[in-house]
C-alpha cells in the first residue's frame, strides 16, 4: 500500500458509507413519522405514478357513491310522489264506478264529478310541484338525464322521466270503431280476426254465436261480434256493441181511386209491428209517421228495436242499444201502396250481398216489398295500444265506401316475408316499391349476401327509413319488410332487379296489421252521465298503467344507483387497499432498517476517526 498524506483513501470511503448510513437513518425517520414509504417521487418514481392514478379513482367513485346516493333521494322522491297521484287515482275510480250506477240521479252526479275534479287537480299540483334540488321531476321538463356513477368519463346511468304525470299527459286510451255494414255476408263468424294488446302475442277472437235475447242478435250482428272478442279475455280489452241507424220516412198512402182496402206490413227482426194481419189502409186513406213509431217502439220488447223522430216529422232514428241486427221489411198486398221508410243513403261495401231499404212505390198490380239489414258498429278500447290483423281486420280497415263505416283511429302496417332465406344470392339487385315509396328504390345485393346482411343494406337506406320501410329477420332466416306508414290499397312489393335473389323473387307473402292509435286524457274525465263514467274508468285505468310503468322504472334504478354504491364501496376499498400496499410505511421493515442505519452509521463514523489518524503514521517515517 503506498504510504501518502495528501490523500486518504480510507478516510473517503469511510465518509461516504458514512452519508449513505446517515440518508438510510433520514429515509427510515421520514417514513416512521409520516406513515408514508413513499414521500417523494424519487423514493418510487413507478409506486408514485401508481399511487397517483389510484389516489383519482378512489376519488372519482367516492364522489360517485355521493352522486349515486342523491340519485337514490330522487327517485325515492318521484315515487312518494306517485303513490300520491295513484291514490288519487284509486278515488276516481271508486267514484266513476259509483256513478255508473243507476240509481243515481243527475244532481247525484254532479255532486260524485265535484269530488273527481278535485282528485284531478290535485294530480295536477303534485306532478307540477314536485321537485328535487330546484328541478321539477313529474311534469315532463326533467326529460332524461345521466347521473355520473363512476370514476371516469361515460360511466352513467341514465333516468327518463320525460313521460309527466299531469292529467293531460296520462290516461290516453287506445280504441277503434268498426262497422259490421261493411263485412262480407256472415261478419267476423265468416272472416278471421287476431287481437293483440301492447305488442303482446296476438289472439285469435273464437267465432261469433247468436245470442237467445231477440233474432237481431245473429251471429253476424255488431252484438255477436262483441260477445265472442269478450269472450276471448284479452286482459285489458273491453269490446262494446251498439247499432244505431236513420232512415226517411214517406206517409204511407193508398193511392187507389177504389173502394179496395190494402195491408201494409212492416217486420222489424221478424215481428211484425202492426200485428200479423198488418195495418189496413183504405183507397185514399194513409198512415203517418207517430203511428208506425208508436207501433215500433211497442213491439220493442219483442224486435230488441226502438225507434225516435226527429222534429221534421221525417227521420226516424231507430237503435238497437245492444248492437243487434236491426232487419227491416215492409211489404203490401196490394199495389197501390207507397212510401214508407229508406235508408238508401247507407251505402254496403262492396264485399257484401247485404241491401238497402228503399220505400215502395206504386206499381201497376201484384204486392210490393222492400227489406235491407242494418249492422251496428263494435268498439274496442285498451289503456294499451290495439293491434288488428287477419282477414277480418282486412275488411274492417276497408271501409271506406260510407264514412260511417270507415273504422277510425287505425294505421295500417303491411308486412312482407320472404318465402326462402337469400343465402346463395349473387350480384344483382333487390327493388323495392309500393306503399308510400313513389319511385322503386333498389338495393344492391352482393355476391353471398344473407337476409341478415340485406335488411342492413335496407335499413341503411334513406329513402326507405324516410318512408317508414324496415327490415328484419325472423327465426326461420326469412327476410322480412315492414311498412309503418302504409297507405291502404298501396301494398309494398319486393322484386328480383337483376342477379338472382332466391326466395325474393316472387312467392313472398304479404300481411297486414292495423295499430289503433291512443287519444284523450285524464284531464277529459268526469263522471256527469253513465258514459262519461264509464270512460273514465277506462282512462283511469290506462293512466294506472302509466304511472304504475314510471314507478316501475324509478323503482328499478333506485335498485341500480343501490347496487352500485354497493359496487364502487367495495372498488373504492380494494384500491385502497392496493394503493396502502404501494404507499404506506411498513413499520416493522422501517423500524428494522432505521435501527441497522443507526447502528452502520455509529460504525461508519468511528471509522472515519480511525482513517483520519492513517497520514500521522507517517510522520513516525520522518524521525
Amino acid at each position: 500500500m503506498t504510504t501518502v498524506i495528501n490523500t486518504n483513501i480510507a478516510s473517503q470511503i469511510a465518509q461516504n458509507y458514512l452519508q449513505n448510513n446517515q440518508a438510510a437513518v433520514t429515509t427510515a425517520i421520514t417514513q416512521l413519522s409520516s406513515g408514508l414509504s413513499i414521500n417523494s417521487a424519487a423514493d418510487n418514481p413507478a409506486g408514485q405514478a401508481i399511487a397517483t392514478t389510484l389516489q383519482a379513482q378512489i376519488n372519482g367513485q367516492t364522489v360517485a357513491q355521493q352522486n349515486a346516493s342523491n340519485g337514490i333521494s330522487l327517485a325515492q322522491t318521484g315515487q312518494s310522489a306517485l303513490t300520491q297521484i295513484t291514490n288519487n287515482l284509486q278515488t276516481i275510480r271508486q267514484l266513476a264506478v259509483q256513478a255508473s250506477n243507476a240509481s243515481n240521479s243527475a244532481a247525484n252526479r254532479a255532486a260524485l264529478n265535484q269530488e273527481v275534479q278535485q282528485s284531478l287537480a290535485q294530480i295536477n299540483t303534485i306532478a307540477q310541484t314536485t321537485s328535487f334540488n330546484g328541478q321539477n321531476l313529474l311534469d315532463g321538463s326533467f326529460g332524461t338525464q345521466n347521473f355520473q356513477v363512476g370514476a371516469n368519463a361515460g360511466q352513467t346511468i341514465g333516468v327518463n322521466l320525460s313521460q309527466g304525470a299531469k292529467t293531460s299527459q296520462i290516461g290516453q286510451t287506445s280504441n277503434t270503431t268498426f262497422s259490421l255494414q261493411g263485412l262480407t255476408t256472415g261478419g267476423l263468424s265468416a272472416e278471421a280476426l287476431n287481437i293483440s294488446l301492447g305488442g303482446s302475442p296476438a289472439v285469435t277472437v273464437g267465432t261469433p254465436v247468436a245470442g237467445s235475447g231477440n233474432p237481431g242478435q245473429s251471429s253476424d250482428s255488431a252484438y255477436a261480434a262483441a260477445t265472442a272478442i269478450n269472450n276471448t279475455d284479452i286482459t285489458g280489452l273491453t269490446a262494446s256493441a251498439t247499432n244505431t241507424q236513420t232512415a226517411t220516412f214517406t206517409s204511407i198512402a193508398n193511392g187507389s181511386t177504389t173502394a179496395a182496402t190494402e195491408t201494409f206490413n212492416l217486420t222489424i227482426n221478424g215481428t211484425n209491428v202492426f200485428g200479423s194481419a198488418g195495418v189496413s189502409i183504405a183507397a185514399g186513406g194513409s198512415v203517418g209517421a207517430t203511428t208506425v213509431l208508436n207501433a215500433i217502439n211497442a213491439a220493442s220488447g219483442t224486435t230488441g228495436v226502438t225507434a225516435s223522430l226527429a222534429a221534421d216529422g221525417k227521420t226516424f232514428t231507430f237503435n238497437a242499444a245492444d248492437g243487434s241486427n236491426i232487419s227491416i221489411s215492409q211489404g203490401t198486398t196490394g199495389a197501390d201502396i207507397a212510401g214508407g221508410l229508406s235508408n238508401t243513403a247507407q251505402k254496403i261495401n262492396s264485399a257484401t250481398a247485404n241491401g238497402t231499404l228503399s220505400a215502395l212505390v206504386a206499381t201497376t198490380g201484384g204486392s210490393a216489398e222492400s227489406t235491407g239489414t242494418l249492422y251496428g258498429s263494435v268498439t274496442l278500447s285498451s289503456a294499451s295500444s290495439i293491434s288488428l290483423s287477419g282477414k277480418g281486420a282486412d275488411d274492417i280497415a276497408a271501409q271506406t265506401d260510407n264514412s260511417t263505416n270507415t273504422a277510425d283511429n287505425l294505421q295500417t302496417i303491411q308486412t312482407y316475408t320472404a318465402t326462402a332465406t337469400p343465402a346463395d344470392a349473387t350480384a344483382g339487385t333487390l327493388n323495392i316499391s309500393g306503399g308510400n315509396l313513389g319511385a322503386n328504390v333498389a338495393i344492391t345485393v352482393h355476391a353471398n349476401d344473407t337476409a341478415t346482411t340485406i335488411s342492413q343494406s335496407i335499413n341503411a337506406n334513406a329513402k326507405l327509413q324516410a318512408a317508414g320501410i324496415s327490415a328484419s329477420v325472423n327465426t326461420q332466416g326469412e327476410l322480412v319488410l315492414t311498412d309503418s306508414q302504409a297507405t291502404p290499397g298501396s301494398n309494398l312489393t319486393i322484386s328480383d332487379g337483376g342477379g338472382s335473389v332466391s326466395g325474393l323473387s316472387g312467392g313472398g307473402v304479404q300481411q297486414n296489421s292495423y295499430v289503433a292509435s291512443a287519444s284523450g286524457s285524464l284531464a277529459d274525465a268526469n263522471v256527469l252521465t253513465v258514459a262519461g263514467a264509464q270512460q273514465t274508468i277506462e282512462t283511469v285505468d290506462a293512466a294506472l298503467n302509466q304511472v304504475s310503468t314510471l314507478q316501475g322504472q324509478l323503482g328499478a334504478v333506485q335498485n341500480r344507483f343501490t347496487s352500485i354504491i354497493s359496487n364502487l364501496t367495495s372498488s373504492v376499498q380494494n384500491a385502497q387497499s392496493t394503493q396502502s400496499s404501494i404507499e404506506d410505511t411498513n413499520y416493522a421493515a422501517a423500524t428494522s432498517s432505521l435501527s441497522r442505519a443507526q447502528v452502520l452509521s455509529q460504525a461508519a463514523q468511528a471509522m472515519v476517526a480511525q482513517a483520519n489518524q492513517l497520514p500521522q503514521q507517517v510522520l513516525k517515517l520522518l524521525q
